[in-house]
């Protein structure tokens, strides 16, 4: 007895469960108290081993809930409280002494003081009544008990509306029942207008005629002949049986199962272009017995591995295979593979149990006999082609057209790799297991908000995706079981489909909003699950790119422990996991749902992510899920991925201390040139030099002139010209004023151009004469470039306290109307400061000026340039449009220092390996959109030899920059 010995030892006891069937014991002078152990440290009116020892005293048992239940009220919030409390005389044991979880008693569910048992009053409450009996495995439902409260979720769901089709005549929407969840609410729905005369039942097909496929086995057959034979679609179930294994049963299982299903009896033949299933009246499968007595771990992994990377030849073999691995007398491997065109996940669990059924009735001389199966697989397929038509394929159609209109084609997932022009399937996964609290808490927050563990996990998957991404619009997929009519509960068969999920996560919701968003996308998928994918893709023909998947590129799946439901006569059952070696998606999650706990696993495409990247994402997946456990109410910017440590490790790795800004404004660091270094050349375009000293006067005449015309601090100010010294000198100026400035490229549509100005309230306009004319600009001034006398007038300094704001720069916005982002002094001296102190970009530079003023880039390529005392070299538009002479013109113009967009960057770097100039750039910076690492660009920097390559792609608001990357080695 611990808890004796602990007294005995004047030490207190923490008991905990760390793992399954384990516990454990943790004797300390003071009580180290967590959640684990709230119920163990509740005060008590008698000795804690009086429980432990004999539990079941009648008095002691009526003191101990309403004890338990006390304590928890305030150490727990309200979904995290148990809704049962079970007490035993005895746990039960597996044969290696641990508790046997599958054969713990199901809690008995006793109504409180108000919830009072009401019986069936009518006919139909009396079937409904009987029907949640046999789907929930209860005795005793009243009218208003909750389905979902007394343990449903989607799958029983799904064969609750079943069994009312087949028992009560009545075809019944999934979403009737969420909506609904009681006999009385449901009995109300059958009774009114919500349902509708039930489908007429799946018969059996004549098996003289030619048998179709179905849609979902048609488009693996077409993907098996356009690829040809892989293991891309196997299927395992390796189960680690610990005992002594009876071969001859095993077998006689086996052959009994293949006689039971025509599908495991089925090949595929090609009938004129057309594929047909071919069913054999007899088909033997033999037991492959590999004996492997001095094999290490690793060896039976790596055999088993092998196995399972064998492919099917649909045509010609049978697509059940059963190995049996033997490294003693009492351990085995059993391991049953099957290709996914005649099975499924759903078909594994059928499996399993019926030759866990008839193998414990052949050891033990007592041969059982299943029940009948009504129809097979092929009478499925025959009734899905002629049923799937017509109204009910418009019906279906009519949804997934609404429901996906306007959604991303592609889930912009941050990879390590650029992705492949084809799709690749190369693959690997990485597990982690969460606490036995996190799961439970996870349930009683379902349970909370009317939905199912899916729906969290789904909601939560959601969340991290668009932290991922940025995106707000996710589209995820999920298989479903398919079995939407009892006639194919039993059989096994490829019946399994994959539903679009799609949630908006806009506007920066808590948590609870988004599970609502992703209950209702569930729910209305739900009602609409019978469109195969296939189907669905073949209908609606989304664009096609090879290079990934339609629709969605990424799944969840929510999986039942397998182990829970199987039981080897005379052994213990462990389901082994290993490596399948592909990946059908970019990502998929597959989250299995124990007794006691979760366990997630990530599939990913090994072409796409490092594996350190999937362990990361992990990590954070589990933060995230105990983040939203104990407060659900977070927005979405709110939760951590992070947990406090790791969070702590990477701003000491990554982020060195915070240095001091300069309090200069950004215009003053080219007045500290023009003091310090005024010979230096500042600018220059075609031919055309100024130094920092004439640039200065330059802007200074010019600040005057746009004061005189309205600009003051705090105001806006057009700058409409073309590419060229005066656009550069305006810039400058208007800075100077203690103005901002408002980038308007003149090629820009009239209207857009009148919207930006009537917009912002400019009221000075800087611009060429000839294109204020052309466009009719409407200003309280118009400041033109053509007339200014640039050589008379003041040209000292204004020193002007001016505003905040650099530029206003007007973006695309969610409304289809431009969108004004604001930029301020301390952000533009945040980066100058930042990107000048960089090694590599510390020295002053010969800069092209390539981005548009329009564009954010444009002002990283003036000011950082001149803070240093570097010149930037203007191109006109012509030249900036034709790469092959830019490449040339950056060889002749001795340029050392260039920014461009991958866009420009990939011709640019095909015309500099393809001529003979000779290059002295120093730095090559991408910016505007996400780097990719071309052949092209690869040998771009192979000529250049001791050039950089720097990403700094980042949005607008950030100032441009948010990554960094300046690889060790340009191979890399």
């Amino acid at each position: 007895d611990l808890y004796t010995l602990a007294e005995e030892l004047g030490r207190d006891l923490q008991l905990t469960g760390t793992l399954p069937g384990q516990m454990t014991a943790l004797f300390s002078r003071s009580a180290t108290p967590r959640f684990d152990g709230a119920l163990l440290h509740a005060a008590r009116p008698v000795p804690w081993r009086d429980y432990g020892n004999d539990p079941l005293q009648g008095r002691l048992q009526r003191s101990l809930v309403p004890i338990l239940k006390e304590k928890l009220a305030v150490a727990v919030p309200e979904y995290m409280m148990p809704s049962a409390f079970v007490i035993m005389d005895a746990f039960p044991l597996t044969p290696n002494g641990k508790i046997n979880r599958k054969a713990l008693p199901a809690p008995e569910r006793k109504r409180s003081e108000q919830e009072v048992y009401v019986a069936p009053r009518t006919p139909v409450e009396e079937d409904l009544a009987g029907i949640w009996t046999q789907v929930l495995g209860i005795k005793q439902i009243g009218v208003h008990d909750d389905f979902f409260a007394l343990g449903g979720h989607s799958l029983l769901a799904t064969q609750l509306i079943s069994r009312i089709r087949d028992q009560l005549k009545t075809e019944l929407p999934l979403l009737a029942l969420f909506n609904h969840p009681t006999v009385a609410g449901l009995a109300e729905q059958i009774t009114g207008d919500a349902a509708s005369a039930a489908t007429a039942a799946i018969t059996v097909c004549d098996r003289n005629d030619t048998l179709p496929l179905s849609f979902a086995q048609q488009r693996l057959w077409f993907l098996d002949q356009l690829e040809g034979i892989s293991a891309t679609y196997n299927v395992p179930l390796a189960l680690q049986l610990d005992g002594r294994i009876d071969v001859g049963s095993l077998q006689q299982s086996i052959n009994d199962l293949v006689a039971r299903h025509e599908s495991l009896r089925t090949t595929f033949a090609d009938n004129n272009g057309k594929p047909a299933q071919v069913i054999l009246d007899s088909l033997d499968i033999a037991v492959d017995i590999v004996s492997l007595p001095d094999a290490s771990e690793d060896e039976l992994q790596a055999h088993l591995e092998a196995l399972v990377q064998t492919p099917f030849n649909l045509a010609e073999d049978a697509l059940v295979r059963v190995h049996l691995l033997r490294s003693d007398d009492r351990r085995s491997i059993l391991l049953l593979l099957m290709h996914h065109i005649v099975s499924d996940g759903w078909s594994l669990g059928i499996l399993a149990r019926e030759i866990a059924t008839l193998y414990a009735g052949y050891c033990t001389d007592q041969p059982v006999t299943l029940p009948e199966l009504p129809i097979q697989y092929a009478d499925y397929a025959v009734w899905q082609r002629n049923w799937l038509t017509g109204n009910e394929l418009k019906r279906q159609l009519d949804y997934w057209d609404n429901q996906l209109a306007g959604a991303p084609a592609l889930l912009q997932l941050p990879t390590d790799r650029p992705r492949q022009a084809v799709q690749t399937f190369n693959g690997a996964h990485i597990n982690r297991t969460y606490s036995i609290e996190l799961g439970e808490q996870l349930r009683q927050l379902a349970g909370a908000e009317d939905c199912t563990l899916f729906m969290v996990l789904l909601a939560a998957y959601n969340v991290l995706l668009a932290r991922y991404t940025g995106e707000d619009d996710i589209v995820v997929g999920t298989p479903i079981a398919g079995r939407t009519r009892s006639e194919i509960e039993g059989l096994i068969g490829f019946f399994v489909n994959t539903l679009a999920l799609r949630t908006d996560l806009a506007e920066d919701p808590d948590f609870l909003t988004v599970l609502q968003r992703a209950k209702q996308s569930a729910l209305a998928a739900y009602a609409h699950q019978e469109l195969p994918f296939e189907k669905l893709v073949e209908e609606l023909q989304p664009g096609r790119d090879t290079s990934h998947p339609p629709i969605f590129q990424t799944l969840f799946v929510l999986q039942e422990n397998l182990s829970d439901d199987i039981a080897f006569h005379g052994t213990d059952v462990t389901p082994l996991d290993f490596e399948l070696g592909s990946a059908k998606f970019d990502l998929s999650l597959f989250m299995v749902e124990f007794s006691d706990g979760l366990t997630a696993s990530f599939e990913y495409n090994t072409d796409l992510f490092d594996r350190s990247t999937i362990e990361a994402m992990l990590q954070h997946l589990g933060t995230l899920l105990e983040s939203i456990a104990a407060d659900p109410t977070q927005r979405l910017s709110e939760l951590p991925l992070l947990d406090p440590r790791a969070r702590a490790a990477t701003v000491d790795a990554f982020l060195p201390p915070p240095a001091a800004l300069p309090q200069a404004r950004v215009h003053e660091l080219v007045e500290q040139q023009a003091a310090n270094n005024s010979a230096a050349i500042a600018l220059e375009h075609a031919g055309t030099q100024l130094t920092f000293g004439e640039l200065n006067e330059r802007a200074n005449r010019l600040a005057r002139a746009l004061q005189s015309a309205g600009a003051v601090p705090g105001t806006l100010i057009g700058i409409l010209a073309n590419r060229g010294i005066d656009q550069a000198v305006s810039v400058l100026a208007t800075l100077k004023t203690g103005a901002a400035y408002i980038p308007i490229d003149p090629n820009y549509p009239e209207d857009r151009i009148v919207y930006m100005l009537e917009d912002s309230r400019a009221p000075v306009v800087v611009t060429d004469q000839a294109l204020s004319d052309e466009l009719g600009i409407h200003s309280p001034h118009v400041v033109s470039l053509n007339d200014f006398d640039w050589q008379h007038g003041d040209a000292r300094n204004l020193n002007v306290a001016g505003g905040e704001s650099v530029y206003v720069i007007y973006t695309s916005g969610s409304t289809g109307l431009p969108k004004g982002v604001e930029l301020t002094h301390a952000g533009l001296n945040n980066l100058i400061q930042w990107q000048n102190s960089q090694p590599g970009l510390d020295q002053p530079a010969r800069t092209l000026q390539f981005a548009a003023l329009s564009f954010d880039v444009s002002f990283q390529e003036l000011f950082t340039t001149w803070a240093q005392g570097g010149t930037v070299v203007l191109v006109d538009e012509s030249l900036r449009r034709d790469l092959n002479h830019l490449a040339r013109f950056i060889a002749t113009a001795a340029i050392e220092r260039v920014y461009l967009p991958f866009a420009a960057l990939q011709p640019l770097a095909e015309a500099v390996v393809g001529n003979d100039e000779g290059y002295i750039i120093r730095d090559v910076i991408v910016a505007g959109e996400q780097l990719q690492i071309t052949p092209a660009v690869r040998a771009m920097f192979s000529k250049l030899d001791s050039a950089r390559l720097h990403n700094h792609y980042g949005p607008s608001e950030t100032h441009v920059v948010t990554a960094y990357t300046l690889p060790a080695n340009k191979d890399e």
